[in-house]
């Protein structure tokens, strides 16, 4: 019987604080099917499944993003199965691994070495047209919402492979959530006087700032002070 991996991500609310969520299950096929049966079947599902993980958080199904993906188990070629003996099994082994270096070239291509990453682009939508009223009661929430919404994510630096283009796309819809969170903040420092909740979205702002260089050039920053240290060491003890 076929196994689904689901992962939910998305914000709640657990007293009057945000509280991020993301979360992986392991579903047996009628909870599968269950979820996808009807709307109302899917909220059920969701719901009960979040009461286990993240007990007395309030959610609102519509920003909880779902993902799906049935967990394959690895299937052993029927040529290769007949070849395989119990009391030969080392053998076996070794002719694969010895046919699949006579014919490398022509399976290399079938096999990509990158792991693709998961495109999270459209999850990250509801974000990107938030509508901002000049009142901090309103402001508030949106921000938070948005925070806490993109902080499970990452940017990352889009080098040539099979998920260049996935890359790009994500870190191009992180990128408008941020530049929403940007004018959010603006706004409130606009129409508020309250110079703590300022001073807190200001703290968010630079958090996610630094998250997206870091996450994009961390290493190459990481290589440069490390060369930058060791030439200074050369320079001082020369």
């Amino acid at each position: 019987m076929a196994k689904w991996k689901l992962t939910l991500r998305g914000t709640g609310m657990l007293g009057n604080s945000p509280k991020m969520i993301n979360e992986v299950f392991e579903l047996e096929e009628k909870t599968y099917h269950d979820l996808n049966k009807s709307n109302s079947s899917k909220e059920n599902v969701i719901r009960g499944l979040l009461a286990v993980r993240c007990p007395g958080v309030e959610i609102d199904i519509n920003k909880i993003a779902v993902q799906s993906a049935e967990i394959r188990n690895p299937i052993i070629k029927s040529e290769t199965a007949k070849n395989i003996g119990k009391s030969a099994i080392a053998g076996a082994i070794g002719g694969a691994l010895a046919n699949k270096s006579k014919n490398r070239k022509s399976t290399q291509t079938n096999e990509p070495s990158e792991e693709r990453i998961s495109s999270f682009a459209n999850e990250l939508n509801r974000f990107h047209n938030v509508n901002f009223m000049p009142n901090e009661l309103i402001i508030k929430p949106k921000l938070d919402d948005i925070y806490y919404g993109i902080k499970p994510y990452k940017w990352k630096y889009p080098k040539n492979g099979i998920n260049k283009n996935t890359i790009i796309d994500n870190n191009r819809s992180l990128s408008i959530c941020l530049s929403n969170f940007e004018r959010g903040l603006s706004i409130l420092k606009n129409c508020s006087d309250n110079e703590e909740l300022i001073k807190e979205f200001e703290k968010k702002y630079k958090k996610l700032r630094r998250k997206k260089i870091l996450n994009k050039y961390g290493v190459y920053i990481g290589l440069f002070l490390i060369v930058l240290i060791l030439t200074i060491i050369i320079i001082i003890t020369s």
